[in-house]
């Protein structure tokens, strides 16, 4: 230890070696619930701005919600296209190799549980902006492993 109380201490600071390497299961499944669980975090806090999008209209007769309008729609898929890249950096990270495969599968995941819960919510979502979100969510998880993977080139963890 050195004499000197100002300099820190000699351990090294930093990620995970490069050569260690982590459960590709546990990498998806980490990755899938960042996607998935910041999704649903942001859409409530989405939500609420907009003033309960998607709620009863006050003093109709039918207790049919309101449709969403454009912007709230276009701002959920935004929103929703930037947790799945986060869920494919997420995974890249843990898995720390092959990482556009890793990426890969949290977009297959994410595209097969959104599908999934839209089936059973009803036709809430137009067609065009299901569509739209479908094309999108694969390649959105690609960016993600693709930012982890010059993240790792550049030397920065």
């Amino acid at each position: 230890m050195s004499s000197d109380p100002y300099l820190p201490p000699g351990a090294p600071l930093g990620d995970r070696d490069d050569r260690k390497r982590g459960s590709s299961l546990w990498a998806v499944f980490l990755g899938v619930i960042t996607d998935i669980g910041g999704s649903i975090a942001a859409g409530i806090v989405i939500m609420l701005l907009f003033g309960g999008a998607g709620a009863p209209v006050p003093g109709s007769d039918s207790s049919v919600p309101a449709a969403p309008g454009d912007g709230y729609l276009w701002l959920t898929l935004a929103v929703g296209l930037c947790f799945t890249g986060l869920g494919g950096h997420v995974a890249a990270r843990v898995a720390n190799n092959r990482e556009y495969f890793h990426a890969l599968w949290v977009g297959v995941a994410s595209l097969v549980i959104g599908e999934l819960v839209i089936a059973m919510g009803g036709d809430a979502y137009p067609l065009a902006h299901r569509m739209i979100g479908d094309l999108l969510v694969i390649p959105a998880a690609l960016v993600g492993g693709h930012l982890r993977r010059k993240q790792k080139t550049q030397g920065r963890a």
